[in-house]
């Protein structure tokens, strides 16, 4: 729903989700207005209440709405990262995108169409204080919704003070 500044209903737009449980944990209004909704799913049945089925997720899902409509929505399998996961040159081994404690940064838009969301693991400690960040994941998810690729950067300090704030990350388009 959209609402505007005198709490007016300005636009609905129905959707069926592939799966039965959607944490998004974002939702990014471009410049030229549209809308990307994106987070992990999980597909499970599930006839019980949200809050009560826990953070075992199966799928990430994204979004796009564009003049007023649904362009796409996609829920890709979390093994579908796995095999599309890249690591650095000189990086051993990274586990991939696991759909949960991950905390999400920009989104990148490219001249070809594709999409790139960066983020890192972010385990949130016991009580919701103080947070500990991980390894740096960026998505290359293509003009259609469907994921391109999955790079991975591993962690290479370990101490208090690099787990303890997120590692701020951009990425640039250039020619090559």
């Amino acid at each position: 729903m959209r609402i505007d500044k005198d709490a007016n209903m300005k636009e609905r737009i129905e959707f069926e989700s592939p799966s039965s449980k959607w944490d998004i944990n974002n939702i990014e209004l471009t410049d030229g207005g549209d809308l990307f909704v994106y987070g992990p799913a999980s597909q499970k049945k599930n006839d019980e209440y949200y809050a009560e089925t826990g953070k075992k997720y199966d799928n990430f899902q994204f979004m796009k709405i564009s003049g007023g409509k649904i362009a796409f929505t996609t829920a890709t399998k979390l093994d579908e990262f796995e095999k599309k996961l890249q690591a650095a040159p000189n990086m051993k081994k990274i586990d991939s995108y696991t759909g949960k404690d991950f905390e999400f940064g920009n989104m990148i838009f490219t001249s070809t169409g594709d999409i790139f969301l960066n983020g890192q693991e972010a385990e949130i400690g016991p009580k919701g204080k103080g947070t500990k960040y991980g390894n740096i994941y960026l998505f290359q998810i293509g003009s259609d919704g469907n994921l391109k690729a999955q790079f991975g950067y591993k962690m290479q300090e370990s101490g208090k003070e690099a787990e303890s704030v997120a590692t701020i990350n951009s990425e640039f388009e250039n020619p090559d």
